[in-house]
């Protein structure tokens, strides 16, 4: 028996992965982060007549993931679907807020 105790996960001898490998042991330490918004700038999402939302999405929440705002540019052909992303995610941001 190792003298050691488990941290998490209960097992005895601290092979949690099922390895050989002695991982979990008290002792070990947690490094903490602390991550910060910055926005950098303006987004121009361009959407597509052919995928207007699988163009949209990705820079879109990108976008607004970074702290950034976004101008949604929609092609001619395709503007309900990110007229109804935009207010979507108008509605979300604004429940946030509050």
């Amino acid at each position: 028996a190792r003298t050691g105790q488990v941290a998490r996960g209960g097992v005895e001898g601290g092979d949690l992965l099922g390895c050989g490998q002695d991982v979990g042991f008290v002792g070990a330490r947690e490094v903490g982060h602390h991550f910060e918004v910055v926005g950098r700038g303006v987004a121009l999402v361009i959407g597509c007549a052919t995928f207007p939302t699988w163009n949209t999405y990705p820079g879109l929440f990108a976008a607004l993931a970074t702290g950034n705002p976004v101008i949604v540019k929609p092609h001619q052909n395709a503007i309900l679907p990110a007229a109804i992303t935009v207010r979507i995610a108008r509605e979300v941001l604004a429940d946030r807020k509050s």
